[in-house]
């Protein structure tokens, strides 16, 4: 009983001592932690140019500072950690001394030397070939049909003999000499004169979104606007459709070839959120660079957009939808032969040349056009083909 009583005396007197002891009690001041590491496993090293110079070998990977491209390889490394001791490694490495092996022993490809005239007029022979393929879009593999006969045909001829472009070479002309060589000179005229650029995003579901980026310029020589490509912009990952990631495609590409904004006085664009947002668009980035600039949505999109409106409103009004109209018409004669003979034979009566009924696809809708004016070029033997038709034969 006694304890009873006075234990609640006990606790205050507890308590009370407790709290003072907490108000006295001073707190030691927390040291920050050290880290074991320094130097390199702290500051990250950038791509260095002279490393380049003193191993040709090494090249620089464009948007990534932090990494080079080893050209015996065909890989980009990181050279973050250690810098050149990265770039050293990578070289003592199994895989790089097997590669630079291997590239000893291959067949050099012989561009002939300029000084020599012979050589001059082969290689001149070989770049006037090689430009006919790009410009009619041949095969690539066809040079290597191509050196064999001119060898074939002009034996009397010493730079027909010495005529040594097959696919390698061909595609080492291309890529390397003739695409450098054109940009570098549509750069240059950017550089001097007012142009306009365009660009547009593939649709496919490929993990690479490509961005073509076009340039329409004035040509003195040709006296007249011209549209010229500059190169492909790609964009990868999760924000590859973002307005920052491809005004960040175009911006390098035209800081790649030193080509200024300020020349620039428009820019086309697909009227998607993306491009043409007030806020956050590459429109919005263009002009936050260049005030001055006018920025162009697709005439086509538009133009489309006003078609199908008024057909929409033409087939509320009527009850007449066109575009199942000109498809359903192209499978009533797809893939019969005998419908087509017989369509021949009306449209030699109603004395109209016979035309083959276009498809239209509704994701290319530009060829809704074209369509619906071969129809009405035969329009009178086509309307006489289905009046004479059998009632029992489906249609649509």
């Amino acid at each position: 009983m006694i304890v009873l009583i006075f234990l609640p005396s006990l606790l205050r007197k507890s308590f009370v001592r407790q709290k003072k002891n907490v108000k006295h009690t001073k707190k030691s001041p927390v040291k920050p932690k050290s880290s074991k590491y320094t130097g390199a496993a702290l500051y990250k090293t950038k791509f260095k140019p002279h490393w380049t110079k003193k191993w040709p070998c090494i090249q620089k990977v464009h948007n990534d500072s932090f990494r080079f491209h080893c050209t015996v390889c065909c890989i980009d490394v990181k050279c973050s950690h250690q810098g050149v001791r990265d770039v050293l490694m990578h070289m003592k490495g199994k895989h790089h001394i097997e590669r630079a092996k291997e590239q000893e022993y291959q067949p050099k490809i012989d561009f002939g030397g300029t000084n020599d005239l012979l050589n001059q007029k082969v290689m001149r022979a070989e770049l006037k070939m090689v430009g006919l393929i790009v410009e009619h879009n041949l095969p690539i593999a066809v040079s290597d049909h191509i050196a064999s006969m001119v060898r074939d045909i002009f034996p009397d001829s010493q730079i027909a003999q010495k005529y040594r472009c097959n696919a390698t070479k061909t595609t080492c002309i291309i890529n390397n000499a003739m695409a450098p060589a054109i940009k570098r000179k549509l750069a240059s005229e950017m550089n001097e004169r007012p142009y306009s650029l365009g660009t547009d995003g593939s649709n496919d579901n490929s993990l690479k979104k490509m961005n073509p980026i076009t340039v329409r310029i004035f040509d003195p020589v040709l006296n007249k606007v011209v549209t010229r490509f500059l190169d492909m912009g790609c964009t990868t990952g999760p924000d590859a459709g973002k307005a920052e990631s491809i005004f960040s495609v175009i911006n390098g590409k035209l800081e790649k070839y030193s080509v200024p904004w300020n020349n620039c006085v428009s820019l086309s664009l697909d009227n998607c959120a993306v491009n043409m947002g007030r806020i956050n668009s590459v429109s919005s980035r263009a002009k936050a660079i260049v005030p001055h600039i006018y920025i162009d949505g697709c005439p086509c999109h538009l133009i489309h957009n006003v078609a199908q409106a008024a057909g929409k409103s033409f087939h509320t009004a009527t009850g007449f939808e066109i575009q199942d109209f000109v498809i359903d018409l192209y499978y009533w004669f797809d893939k019969s032969t005998k419908r087509k003979s017989i369509l021949v034979e009306f449209c030699e009566f109603c004395d109209v040349e016979y035309r083959e009924v276009l498809k239209h696809v509704s994701t290319r809708w530009l060829s809704l056009e074209r369509a619906v004016n071969r129809i009405l070029l035969q329009y009178a033997a086509l309307k006489s083909y289905f009046v004479s038709e059998d009632d029992r034969a489906p249609r649509f």
